[in-house]
């Protein structure tokens, strides 16, 4: 605690130490060799700000190691970790965005899928991102092909064309060269299942 007062005047505590200042040096002095109270004040605080500004330095720095060791981690991770089946089986699709992450992860991670059921619209675009030779197919598996659409100032369904040419140009080759001979995507869903399903991708129980 520093305690100073200036010729009569009521003295002015500043309770916060600094490694710049010794109490006992200026406790009831006179400071007009030694600066005003507020010059005191503003070095002692400056003192303060700095040695914050240094442990937030530091607290930074330490927030970016453990930043850079857990991502090492998760690298490490997906590289040595077990590779992992995922089996696909009833899912109605969504928004494009989404899917196409979750299926990039699963690529980084190695992991195999298996589709077991239904996989209808943004599901589908599995094809396009994990490899042919880590998808297989079940005598249950069923894929369905549509636009990409959104809502107009009526709430109606209308479709994307610039989304549409995102999908189509995310399939494989084989898939786009069988859904052009079927019209391309439209309104209408497009089933690709049973035989001819299984004369594209390897089959699996």
């Amino acid at each position: 605690m520093i305690v100073c007062s200036q010729h009569g005047t009521p003295p002015l505590i500043f309770a916060r130490r600094s490694a710049a200042f010794q109490p006992s040096r200026f406790a009831g002095a006179d400071f007009q060799n030694q600066g005003t109270c507020p010059d005191v004040e503003r070095a002692v605080v400056q003192s303060v700000s700095e040695k914050n500004a240094a442990r937030h330095r530091e607290r930074r720095f330490m927030r970016f190691a453990a930043a850079i060791v857990a991502s090492t981690f998760m690298v490490m991770t997906s590289v040595s970790g077990r590779t992992e089946v995922v089996r696909i089986s009833g899912d109605s699709g969504g928004e494009i965005g989404p899917y196409l992450k979750m299926f990039q992860a699963w690529r980084n991670a190695g992991n195999r899928v298996v589709i077991d059921g239904l996989c209808l619209s943004a599901c589908t675009i599995i094809l396009g991102v994990i490899p042919r030779t880590r998808i297989c197919v079940t005598s249950r598996a069923k894929l369905g092909f549509h636009a990409a659409w959104r809502p107009d100032d009526h709430g109606r369904q209308v479709i994307n064309k610039d989304a549409t040419r995102v999908l189509m140009d995310i399939y494989p080759t084989n898939i786009r060269a069988w859904l052009v001979r079927r019209g391309g995507l439209s309104d209408r869903i497009k089933y690709l299942a049973g035989p001819e399903l299984a004369s594209m991708y390897p089959t699996c129980q």
